[in-house]
């Protein structure tokens, strides 16, 4: 039984492996970038929520947002 669930793992192996390194690696350094401010010169400074209170406290955000899902939703229904 130990052998069976062996060869399950290996055979999964390379797909958790480009999930982590191509899917959530990616993803949770976004994430983590997203509470912070950095110029790339110098250290990044800890800023918390302040970059999402800037975002959707933005007009143009709600403007682009509306147009994405316009765009989506019209290439859809037309294809």
């Amino acid at each position: 039984m130990l052998r069976k669930n062996f060869e399950g793992y290996l055979f999964i192996m390379p797909w958790l492996v480009g999930f982590f390194l191509f899917e959530a690696g990616p993803l949770l350094g976004a994430v983590g970038l997203s509470f912070v401010d950095w110029k790339f010169v110098g250290p990044p400074n800890w800023v918390g929520l302040e970059n999402y209170q800037e975002m959707f406290g933005n007009e143009l955000f709600y403007t682009s947002l509306y147009n994405t899902f316009y765009y989506t939703f019209i290439a859809v229904a037309l294809q």
